[in-house]
This record gives structure tokens, C-alpha cells and sequence, in this order.
């Protein structure tokens, strides 16, 4: 799948898709912010609607569709 098509199926925007890429990536809100030059409010932010977007509930279910529905993510380096 490629960002347009996130796009299309999901609505999902770049800024979204970098939010979840940290979020697979086991990054913190502050970390991803760091990463992608974003406020940790604006992490959240994308987090919730993210989330509403997608019909789940957490960072572990968001992180299991990322990678079932093969999203296009950025590659970060996984957390230690």
C-alpha cells in the first residue's frame, strides 16, 4: 500500500502515518515528537484521531493493523 491509498481507504495524512511508524517503532509521544520535529500534543493529537480513523483502542492494536494492513510507514530504528 502506498500513502495514497492510506490516504484514500483510511484518510489517513503523512503526519499520521510518521505517528504511527513511532508507534511500531515502540517510540513515547515525546519521542516521536523529537523524531519528526512535532509537539507531543500534536503526537496525541494524531494518536486519537488516528485511532478513530482506524477503530482501534491502542498503541498495541494501532501497531498489529499498521503491520497487518502493511500501511506505509517511515523507517525509524526499533527501540531498544
Amino acid at each position: 500500500m502506498n500513502t495514497e491509498e492510506a490516504k484514500q481507504q483510511f484518510g489517513l495524512l503523512q503526519t499520521g502515518l510518521n505517528v504511527i511508524s513511532g508507534v511500531v517503532a515502540g517510540y513515547s509521544d515525546k519521542e516521536i515528537g523529537e523524531h519528526f520535529n512535532l509537539g507531543e500534543s500534536t503526537v496525541k493529537y494524531f494518536l486519537f484521531t488516528s485511532y478513530q480513523k482506524l477503530g482501534v483502542s491502542s498503541r498495541e492494536e494501532l501497531r498489529r493493523f499498521a503491520i497487518d494492513h502493511e500501511l506505509p510507514l517511515s523507517k525509524l530504528p526499533p527501540k531498544p
